[in-house]
């Protein structure tokens, strides 16, 4: 977008995965959940925070990145409008989600270091839970934050 559209770059408010854009809708706070960040390219995975490094080599306004909060943390209420719309009560919890593939694993309960899961859908990753973060130098694996706190699938 710096390149190609800086118009609509100066424009944005936040980058934010699919999960991360319905909790601001609903609640109407921008926050960013690790297994949905960490898909970003833009993580640093084994930190648990965003690459600052990376974004600013990149050009990129630091304040597009909001606040890494854990999965299931609750952003805010439900707010007014998103109430209105979906025929609910203002004022009931927004909580944040997560990675499909990484809720996959929590629904096998695929948690604890050394196991592993297969999630099928579009794709069917087969995917083993690590009590640390592994970075492949040769790009062979897919690294990302579980859902639960503490644990990394690759």
């Amino acid at each position: 977008m710096a390149d190609s559209a800086p118009e609509l770059l100066g424009r944005a408010h936040a980058v934010l995965g699919l999960s991360d854009w319905l909790a601001y809708r609903l609640s109407g706070k921008m926050v960013a959940e690790p297994s949905v960040a960490s898909e970003s390219g833009l993580f640093e995975v084994s930190a648990r925070r965003w690459a600052d490094d990376l974004i600013r080599s990149l050009g990129l306004p630091r304040h597009l990145f909001p606040e890494v909060v854990s999965s299931g943390t609750a952003p805010g209420p439900l707010g007014k409008d998103a109430a209105a719309h979906l025929g609910l009560q203002p004022g009931i919890p927004v909580v944040t989600g997560g990675g499909d593939a990484q809720c996959g694993l929590l629904g096998a309960h695929a948690v604890d270091s050394g196991e592993m899961g297969i999630v099928a859908g579009s794709t069917m990753p087969m995917q083993s839970v690590l009590d640390r973060g592994l970075i492949d130098d040769e790009a062979r694996l897919w690294t990302s934050h579980h859902v639960v706190q503490g644990p990394l699938d690759a």
